[in-house]
């Protein structure tokens, strides 16, 4: 067992992810010895097989009530992990935040990745750098702990970023040629890349990404994609939106839809709309993130350039299948096109399932991502919970029905998408937190009313505020989805919706 845990370590090390999942599909995890679980756990989730990680550590992080069982704070780490790589990203984070009384030493990496998920940098770069200065792993380890670092510098470069990211990447291409890691060289010259561009040093770049590609010729997965999309990037900046660089553009976006590497299509959305000053594909990527940080990002950089959060709208007409759409739903009021004077307002778990679909205008939904957002309390399970989204997806499609709303839930390969002759309404999420003070207000009026609706003279009567700013206060509170409505104009009602 140990000599097999090194061999698929050996193969991970080389990039040969293929052959690790073939290997791993032999193993029946019910047979694999306990002392080591863990281990081959954190091949899978290195090799990004997450359910086989899960399922592996299960019945020893959540036993059952007839078989209990304790868990080690290792086995529990690499759920953790499994649990954030599959999209459980807040349980994941939550489960390795309890494990801070430890010592583990890989601990803080994977805090960091999880944060990465989320497009957090920001908050992953304390937990990188304590993991680089432990003395207990090894070379290899901090190498790829120092790769990281760089990448989240690199998110933050406008922010002085820059000042630490510069020297790290001197070192990590001296370290990683003198020792023959070539994957990590490849990645450190395309983050070098990134900064060659940032600073205009347009032949450097070149120079930088055509070695990163050679290096990763060999290799699978979405590396050598990364290099071609930064590539096409170069091209945008350096000779303007022509004819070639959008061919190049287009040809990244159509390899990335085959590997589905959403995040892809995200950024060559993002650094196009930049450029070109597209405000239809600004707006797009805005809408249709719902990454807090990464929304925020994109403010900053249009209030960089002379814009700001104010030339975006506050919502988005999202055209789903059809050019010339057949009618409209909006997410957030219910009100349609199909039944003018009927509001399509389900039950709440089903709103909120619907809402979460409509989230992300790149990236698929996984069971995993809907059930951790509709059940943020409960834990995921592998065997239980994708049930649990099956039979609300159902319930939604009923619901959608009986309103003959042509909306369809798509499925395809565990991905789930909507489409349908029609364009949805889209709010943007905010970008923080809600302020205490709406809280605070959201919860004197749920004291009041309770679960009954409300009008807006009403709730300004129970907070005792003028009728004006009371109108832009529920404004609010139905854009952070804290309140729901019914009715339209001077008729319409609020009742609550949930509160964080």
């Amino acid at each position: 067992m140990k000599n097999e845990i090194e061999h698929l370590d050996s193969l991970l090390r080389t990039g040969n992810l293929s052959e690790v999942e073939r290997r791993l599909s032999l193993i029946n995890p019910k047979e694999w010895p306990r002392p080591q679980v863990a281990a081959l756990a954190s091949i899978a989730r290195r090799a990004g097989v997450f359910k086989f990680s899960l399922r592996l550590l299960n019945p020893f992080v959540r036993p059952s009530i007839r078989r209990p069982t304790q868990a080690s704070p290792q086995e529990k780490l690499e759920y953790g992990a499994a649990l954030g790589g599959l999209g459980a990203v807040s349980e994941g984070l939550t489960l390795l935040k309890s494990l801070a009384h430890t010592e583990l030493p890989e601990l803080s990496f994977h805090i960091a990745l999880l944060h990465f998920r989320e497009w957090e940098y920001r908050e992953a770069i304390p937990h990188l750098k304590k993991f680089i200065t432990q003395k207990s792993i090894d070379p290899y380890r901090k190498l790829v702990g120092q790769l990281n670092l760089a990448a989240a510098f690199e998110f933050v470069y406008e922010d002085n970023g820059s000042r630490e990211l510069e020297p790290l990447l001197h070192s990590l291409a001296h370290q990683t040629r003198t020792q023959g890691f070539e994957r990590i060289l490849a990645n450190t010259l395309e983050l070098t890349a990134q900064v060659a561009i940032k600073k205009r040093h347009w032949r450097e770049a070149e120079e930088l990404l055509r070695e990163s590609g050679a290096l990763l010729r060999s290799s699978g997965g979405t590396e050598p994609l990364f290099v071609r999309k930064w590539q096409a990037i170069l091209k945008l900046f350096r000779g303007g939106d022509s004819e070639e660089s959008q061919m190049a553009l287009r040809e990244v976006r159509e390899i990335a839809t085959r590997l589905r590497a959403y995040e892809t299509l995200r950024d060559c959305d993002y650094h196009e709309g930049l450029f070109t000053a597209r405000s239809s594909l600004i707006s797009k990527v805005y809408f249709g993130t719902p990454y807090p940080s990464y929304r925020a990002r994109l403010e900053k950089e249009l209030e960089r350039r002379g814009l700001g959060r104010e030339s975006l709208a506050d919502t988005i007409i999202w055209n789903l299948d059809a050019k010339e759409p057949r009618g409209h739903l909006d997410l957030s009021s219910g009100e349609n096109s199909f039944h003018p004077q009927t509001y399509f307002k389900p039950q709440q778990k089903l709103l909120t399932l619907l809402r979460t679909l409509a989230q992300d205008f790149y990236k698929p939904s996984t069971t995993t991502t809907l059930f951790s957002k509709i059940y943020p309390d409960r834990h995921f399970n592998l065997e239980s919970s994708p049930n649990c989204v099956y039979q609300l997806l159902h319930r939604l499609r009923q619901e959608l029905a009986r309103a003959n709303i042509p909306l369809t839930v798509f499925e395809s390969r565990g991905d789930f998408t909507l489409s349908g002759p029609l364009s949805l309404k889209v709010c943007s999420a905010p970008s923080s937190n809600p302020p205490k003070s709406l809280l605070n207000l959201i919860r004197t009026l749920q004291g009041r009313v309770g679960d009954a609706s409300f009008t807006s003279a009403e709730a300004a009567k129970i907070i005792k505020t003028s009728r004006r700013s009371m109108n832009r206060l529920l404004t609010e509170a139905v854009h952070r989805q804290l309140l729901d409505t019914e009715g339209r104009a001077r008729a319409t009602r609020y009742k609550i919706a949930s509160l964080e």
